[in-house]
C-alpha cells in the first residue's frame, strides 16, 4: 500500500521537562545523555521509573527501546504495550508508531482500521507522516471508506507539514477527482488548519 509503512518507527526520543520537579528533570536528562552516548542499558534503567509512573515521554522512550532491542531483548509485545499507554495520553510519536505496528503486522495482527484510528489521532495534532498515511487509507479504502476528497485533503496537509512524497501523491489522486471535488478538498484543508484540526472533513 503506497506510503503506508514506508517510514520506520520514529526514533526521536521524547524530552519531558518537569518544571516543578528539578531533580526528576535532571534524572530524565541523564537518561537522554546516556541514550545519545549509546549507553542503552543506563537509559532504559533511568526511563523505566518514569514510564511506571505514567509519564508519556518515559513510556514512549521505553517502547522505542523494546521496539528496537536497545539495552534489552527486542520485544514487540512490550513495545506495543508501552506505545499504547503513551498514545492513550496523546503522545503523537507513540500514536504514529503504534499505527505502524498495526500496518506492518509487527507483533500484532494487521488491522488497517486500528492503524487509521491512531494515525487520525496523531494527524489531528499536526503529525505529517500520520496525515500522509491516513490519506493513503482514504485513497485505497483500507481502514476507512474510500474517499478521494479526504485523501486529497490529508495529502495536502501532510505536504504542508513536511511529509516527503505527499505532494506527488496529492497530484496523483487529483487525477481521479473532478474539479469540484478538488476545490472542496482544498476548502476542507483550509478549514481543518483554521480550526486547529478540530474540523477536518465530513
Amino acid at each position: 500500500m503506497k506510503g503506508i509503512g514506508i517510514l520506520s518507527s520514529t526514533l526521536k526520543i521524547s524530552l519531558f521537562f518537569f518544571l516543578s520537579l528539578p531533580v526528576a528533570a535532571k534524572d530524565f536528562d541523564k537518561s537522554v545523555i546516556a541514550f545519545e552516548a549509546g549507553d542503552y542499558v543506563t537509559a532504559l534503567k533511568e526511563w523505566k521509573p518514569f514510564a511506571d509512573q505514567g509519564v508519556s515521554s518515559g513510556q514512549y522512550n521505553l517502547a522505542i527501546m523494546y521496539d528496537n532491542g536497545w539495552g534489552i531483548g527486542q520485544d514487540y509485545t512490550e513495545a506495543i504495550r508501552w506505545y499504547k499507554l503513551a498514545a492513550d495520553q496523546g503522545h503523537t510519536h507513540a500514536q504514529y508508531n503504534l499505527a505502524l505496528m498495526y500496518e506492518d503486522r509487527t507483533g500484532i495482527p494487521q488491522d488497517y482500521a486500528e492503524a487509521c484510528k491512531w494515525h487520525r489521532l496523531a494527524a489531528e495534532q499536526g503529525h505529517g507522516a500520520s496525515q500522509n498515511n491516513l490519506a493513503v487509507g482514504y485513497e485505497y479504502g483500507e481502514g476507512v471508506i474510500q474517499n478521494y476528497v479526504m485523501a486529497y485533503m490529508w495529502y495536502k496537509l501532510a505536504a504542508s507539514n513536511g511529509s516527503k512524497g505527499s505532494s506527488k501523491w496529492q497530484n496523483e489522486v487529483a487525477l481521479l477527482m473532478t474539479p469540484e471535488e478538488i476545490s472542496n478538498a482544498r476548502v476542507m484543508a483550509g478549514e481543518c488548519v483554521q480550526s486547529n484540526y478540530q474540523k477536518c472533513g465530513y
